[in-house]
């Protein structure tokens, strides 16, 4: 089992056109390398709307950082009672089937 070292809120201050929001840095042991895992949060006020936008560069670094890449999908943000879906690599979850995308002009 990996413990986490520090987690980083990128976009605290302010928005920093970054493709992820956390970065969680893991120690590894011997077993596991240490790594780094970067996660993007996505939030809606409602409990049920399911689809969320990706920038093109958010879309890319999932790609390109397939298995450390974590968006977590914030449902009933702002309430007493909010939920989190964890969808950990989404390329992964896209090509197999398992998300959907939709395209916008």
């Amino acid at each position: 089992m990996c413990e986490t070292d520090y987690v980083t809120w990128v976009n605290k201050d302010e928005e920093t056109g970054a493709p992820y929001d956390l970065i969680a840095c893991v120690r590894g042991d011997e077993t596991h390398p240490p790594q780094k895992i970067y996660f993007e949060v996505k939030t809606t006020c409602t409990h049920s709307k399911s689809f969320f936008e990706m920038s093109p560069k958010e879309w890319m670094f999932a790609y390109e950082h397939r298995d450390n890449y974590v968006v977590l999908r914030v449902f009933d943000a702002f309430t007493d009672h909010p939920r989190v879906v964890r969808l950990t690599n989404p390329w992964e979850l896209w090509r197999s089937g398992s998300l959907g995308m939709w395209v916008a002009l």
